[in-house]
């Protein structure tokens, strides 16, 4: 029987699992002086990730030595609770190791989702036998197996994983999905490797993939990391190893090489506009079209025109006035990416995330749009020239749906919104009070949730007041209307809607500084509280089947993104002031 180590203060589990409830493997080949042990938690002698910093996510070991101790192998993995750090994903993941950031970053958006590439690009989503079904549940990270050198080749590697997952599965049932992305260590001091080096890491990589299709992992998308699923009916499930999706290799230089004739140079890839636009009209303006030039690519398949495509729009232009345009725009890198979707990819990767100092920063809020150089580029290659305003905005700010109010407004975040804006009008003129002081503080006491954006010298009148209690109150009914309506809620939308309603209420809150930022505000915050990702899911919960009719987007939950455009929008100009309360529309003049 295998060697149980009590010594160490670990337990062994059992090595045999039912297939359908475990990765691939065969233990006959186990020995029996080999023991397989997991560490019990808080046991080892590193820092356990369960400790109070990083609750959501469990660090779990098993170990293989042999009757004298000796040590065969280790495995490592992350069991990792996503559900728990939705609201501050990226953020989260960067805390427990640089290899949980990693995945986190390239893998999944800011919510913990997987990215929608990796499931409808044509070319990014593989083999299609992934998709929105990793979202759920926790996953385990397995971030490390090692087996000594004497020891390969009898089956301990496949075994540890067995054992990781077995573990992972016993800790949650909620674990339905493992994930491991298959690497060659290299210290980070070395020089870059000759080619020799270079084949030979491949070769490498290249067994360590079939060792973890051989385990049952398969490739998600075309990332580097393969999947693991618990449920026996999943696609990957049916998936032969061969039919994999196998991922380029990276090229080890320009596809030609020609006496310096087209070299693909750091000058050229880092080049400003017209640095880049003066290099092609000194190389291209009168190379023959059969000309090896035209195919060449740099290290990450990129032609000319994928490095125009990154805020170059003159070079951009320029290009497409070649005769070799069409085939330029419409070659793919390694990534599977065309001009198009390579300038969208920089720019959807900068708007979710920023690093500072090796540290993953979540960035959506902070979302301007497109810069003009990326705007332009864009258009260039979508072939849209002098495009409407609704269409130009739309795509400045990341619509999807092409239905975004003022382009950054989704279907389903009106729709929220507008909800909000409903359930809080009718909260308020519920407990509206009569005109009377102690009627006044009632209703403070009951709504102050919903007043944090009244300015100050206004929210003092507002508990002798009934008029501007009341004012307040139908400002909210009036944003429902106007987003019902799919109209953008602005300062002087709702100004005219109260004159022209004859709402004398509503026209002296404005009137008297109390804005309409200070009701849209409060319908985000508290769209913000109920939302699926960043709050506690009792908006879906109860119109789940309302918002599944409406178009998706990928503005649908971006809520700091919308409130920083509504303010841009309407021109209020001191953000920190707008969350004191004391925020002032630059238009007011013109009420």
């Amino acid at each position: 029987m295998p060697l149980i180590n009590k010594a160490s203060k670990r337990k062994r589990t059992d090595s045999h699992l039912a297939p359908e409830a475990t990765p691939e493997t065969s233990t006959a080949s186990m020995q029996e002086h080999i023991a397989i042990i997991v560490d019990e938690e808080g046991d080892s002698e590193d820092v356990h990730s369960e400790d109070l910093d990083y609750p959501w996510c469990k660090d779990v070991r098993v170990t293989a030595t042999t009757k004298d101790a000796v040590q065969v192998g280790h495995c490592k993995g992350y069991l990792i609770d996503r559900a728990r750090i939705r609201h501050h994903f990226y953020e989260e993941m960067d805390g427990p190791d640089h290899d949980v950031k990693e995945f986190g970053v390239y893998m999944f958006d800011r919510f913990g989702n997987l990215k929608l590439d990796f499931y409808q690009h044509p070319v990014k989503r593989g083999t299609g036998a992934w998709g929105e079904e990793i979202n759920k549940g926790r996953i385990l990270l397995i971030t490390s197996v090692f087996v000594k050198k004497e020891f390969r080749g009898q089956g301990h590697g496949k075994t540890m994983v067995q054992e990781l997952w077995n573990k992972a599965r016993a800790t949650s049932k909620e674990c339905m999905f493992a994930a491991t992305m298959p690497a060659i260590s290299r210290a980070p001091h070395l020089p870059m490797p000759t080619p020799q080096e270079t084949a030979r890491g491949e070769a490498l990589l290249s067994l360590a993939e079939e060792f973890w299709r051989a385990v049952g992992f398969r490739r998600i998308g075309s990332s580097p990391y393969y999947g693991f699923a618990q449920d026996e009916a999943h696609p990957s499930k049916s998936l032969k190893v061969a039919a994999d999706y196998r991922r380029p290799l990276a090229l080890q230089g320009p596809k030609y090489h020609g006496n310096q004739e087209w070299p693909y140079t750091r000058e050229m890839t880092t080049a400003k506009d017209d640095h880049l636009l003066g290099i092609l009209r000194d190389r291209l303006q009168e190379v023959p079209g059969d000309h090896p030039i035209w195919v060449a690519k740099d290290n990450h398949g990129n032609n000319i025109m994928h490095i125009a495509a990154h805020r170059r729009p003159r070079s951009l232009a320029f290009l497409f006035d070649l005769d070799q345009a069409h085939h330029l725009e419409t070659a793919r890198n390694l990534e599977g990416e065309t001009p198009l979707e390579f300038a969208l990819a920089r720019v959807e990767k900068t708007r979710l995330c920023k690093e500072y100092m090796d540290m993953a920063m979540e960035a959506s809020n902070d979302f301007d749009g497109l810069t003009y150089a990326e705007h332009e580029c864009v258009l260039k290659l979508m072939h849209i020239t002098n495009p409407r305003q609704h269409l130009s905005e739309q795509i400045r700010f990341g619509c999807t749906c092409a239905e975004c109010i003022e382009g950054f407004i989704s279907p389903r975040m009106a729709e929220a919104l507008r909800t909000q804006a409903a359930l809080i009008f009718d909260l308020l003129r519920s407990e509206s009070g009569a005109d009377i002081e102690d009627e006044g503080d009632r209703w403070l006491r009951l709504n102050d949730h919903f007043l944090r954006y009244i300015p100050s010298p206004l929210h003092a009148r507002l508990r002798t007041s009934y008029t501007l209690r009341q004012g307040y109150t139908h400002a909210f009914l009036f944003i429902r209307d106007l987003l019902g309506e799919k109209r953008f809620p602005s300062f002087h939308e709702v100004a005219e809607r109260a004159e022209k309603q004859t709402s004398q209420h509503t026209k002296m809150f404005l009137q008297q500084g109390g804005g309409v930022a200070s009701v849209i505000f409060t319908c985000i915050d508290k769209a913000v509280e109920e939302d699926e990702y960043l709050g506690d899911g009792s908006y879906y919960d109860c119109f789940g089947d309302t918002v599944d009719a409406l178009k998706p987007c990928r503005n649908d939950h971006e809520f700091g993104f919308v409130r920083r455009q509504y303010c841009k929008h309407e021109r209020i100009t001191d953000g920190a002031d707008i969350e004191l309360g004391r925020f002032v529309h630059n238009d007011f003049e013109d009420f």
